[in-house]
């Protein structure tokens, strides 16, 4: 299931935005692809090792998480006009804590930041 939901991500990327908001989503949808195989690829291989583990968190969170807030800042600025305002700053809130979210590099104390944005 983990896998199958980067298909509708990536079909929704394909429809938002710009070049930039394309490639960022379709980026973002095979991260996510990856850490679910990831996933899927620890019990089948009986890894015990913790490389798996932080590859798969890398993939689903510290890749997945800035490259989706660009594709949801993209659809945000694409419908300002047709929806609420409150929506639209929601969307640039979000995006912004989710680009914030790439300090958890340098510290964990930023890791915070991912499941906010």
């Amino acid at each position: 299931m983990h896998v199958l939901a980067t298909v509708p991500l990536a079909l929704f990327a394909g429809t938002v935005g710009n070049g930039c908001a394309h490639v960022a989503g379709w980026v973002a949808a095979g991260a996510l692809a990856a850490s679910g195989l990831l996933n899927v690829s620890i019990p089948t291989l009986g890894v015990s090792g913790d490389t798996l583990h932080y590859l798969t968190c890398l993939a689903s969170g510290q890749i997945h998480v800035p490259l989706l807030s660009l594709l949801v800042a993209a659809g945000t600025r694409a419908r300002a006009a047709t929806v609420p305002r409150w929506t639209t700053a929601l969307g640039v809130v979000a995006a912004g804590l989710s680009v914030l979210s790439l300090v958890s590099f340098a510290t964990k104390a930023a890791m915070l930041l991912l499941p906010l944005g």
